[in-house]
């Protein structure tokens, strides 16, 4: 089965994280788009072998996937903002 791959650079490190949207929380990352895309392959076959041993895992999943989503807006507007991570805590 094939798996869409969303890769994105992290432009204050460089790193590239891949993420799978079908497979929500399989994520992965790694310091050039081949490291990034070899790594979510495994993270793809670990994720599909962990879901038939642990097939309730799936709702977990789906839930821990919406807070990441969240989590990345969020992200989005600190950065647009013109605020590290440092700097957004100190605000709060």
């Amino acid at each position: 089965m094939d798996y869409n791959v969303v890769l994105t650079k992290d432009p204050e490190t460089g790193w590239f994280t891949s993420e799978v949207p079908s497979l929500p929380g399989c994520v992965s990352q790694g310091k050039t788009k081949k490291e990034a895309l070899n790594n979510i392959k495994d993270a793809i076959k670990g994720y599909l072998v962990s879901l038939k041993k642990h097939p309730e895992e799936k709702i977990i999943r789906k839930v821990v996937s919406k807070s990441q989503s969240y989590c990345a807006q969020y992200t989005t507007i600190i950065k647009q903002a013109g605020l590290n991570r440092d700097e957004f805590l100190k605000l709060l």
